[in-house]
């Protein structure tokens, strides 16, 4: 399975891409929504996590673009509407929430 990931935070961008190929998947990942909607157009990718806060923007905005079913939004933010978090899955960023990530790339 192909990862995308989108995250801001380098250290977390690494730690989530480290246990995402230890899983046994491909990662692609970048750090913005402008970065994310020009790679999602040319790469095959299966799952897309994404934090919601960016630096040009919200990870709504990439999930509203690029249209997939399997996403994961992976966040701090307690502002993620909801309707987000009833279409996607959410996971919030703490203890052990790579390790979540991981389960629901896994399950998909």
């Amino acid at each position: 399975m192909h990862v995308f990931i989108v995250e801001d935070d380098i250290l977390i961008r690494r730690a989530l891409s480290r246990a995402v190929r230890a899983s046994g998947h491909n990662v692609t990942e970048c750090s913005t929504v402008e970065q994310a909607v020009r790679i999602a157009g040319q790469l095959a990718w299966d799952v897309l996590v994404t934090d919601w806060d960016l630096p040009d923007g919200i990870g709504g905005e990439i999930l509203a673009r690029v249209r997939r079913h399997h996403a994961i939004v992976h966040s701090a933010s307690s502002d993620v509407p909801y309707p987000w978090r009833d279409e996607y899955l959410f996971v919030a960023k703490g203890n052990n929430s790579i390790a979540r990530v991981v389960e629901l790339i896994n399950e998909f």
